[in-house]
């Protein structure tokens, strides 16, 4: 893929595509999906310790979740232990938060709160 579709690739899967013209989204398009196939065709990795994950949902650090909350590092890892926030821990110890499970957390405390 070259430079300029890639660019255009990313653009729409951060969520601005609508800063793009017609002919540009429609050409990211097309080139995703080129993408997607060349993906789907290819073999499985070989490897038992690859984590497969659905489009979109990235890992994401506590860093970055704090961040996205508008939190301290330290009230994230509280969420963990009191608020039943879903993460995974690696090997080492440190935290990982799949985005959609996060997205899912977030909208059922919305819902909660009066």
């Amino acid at each position: 893929m070259s430079p300029d579709l890639r660019d255009l690739f990313e653009a729409v899967l951060d969520g601005r595509a609508a800063d793009l013209g017609p002919e540009d989204r429609a050409r990211a398009l097309r080139a995703g999906a080129a993408v997607v196939l060349a993906l789907a065709s290819a073999p499985a990795p070989e490897s038992t310790s690859a984590v497969a994950l659905a489009p979109g949902n990235t890992l994401m650090t506590l860093a970055e979740v704090a961040r996205l909350l508008n939190v301290h590092r330290k009230t994230v890892q509280r969420y963990v232990r009191t608020a039943g926030l879903p993460a995974c821990r690696l090997p080492g110890g440190d935290l990982r938060f799949h985005r959609h499970d996060l997205l899912q957390w977030m909208a059922q405390r919305k819902e909660q709160t009066p």
